[in-house]
This record gives structure tokens, sequence and C-alpha cells, in this order.
């Protein structure tokens, strides 16, 4: 398999899909098992990244891009 991660070449994620939420953008594999979940999740990170900026008194007007993997060794090919 090529590496994609060189310049110039098709990111392996090219085909993923994409879920915008109100803080993040979520990338996952078309087939990832947890599909289904993908709102509820992408909701936990919002209030995550709320709470950082409360915590750390900042704010922040740049969304997050999330790739979640099927595996660890997805993330690492």
């Amino acid at each position: 398999m090529p590496d994609d991660r060189r310049g110039g070449g098709t990111p392996a994620y090219a085909d993923w899909m994409t879920m915008d939420s109100r803080h993040v953008v979520v990338r996952y594999p078309k087939d990832h098992p947890r599909r289904s979940d993908m709102r509820a999740y992408a909701k936990k990170l919002d209030a995550a990244y709320e709470a950082i900026q409360t915590n750390l008194a900042v704010s922040y007007t740049d969304k997050v891009t999330v790739y979640l993997y099927d595996s660890a060794e997805q993330a690492e090919a």
C-alpha cells in the first residue's frame, strides 16, 4: 500500500464521512463500527470544547477536526 501521508498523494481519509457540529468537525470511515453514534459523540466533544474555554478563560473561533479511526492499526497505516 502506498504511503498517502506524503505530499501529492490522496489522503487515506479522502473518502471518509464528515459531520460538522457546533465546535468540531468529525471525520470517520464510512464503515466505522460506531457510525450511528457519531452525532452523540460530537455533542460530547462540543461540551468538552466549551468546558475548556470556560476553564481556561479563553475564546476560540475555529473548529477542531477530529479523526476517528476504526483501530490503532488503521491509525498507524
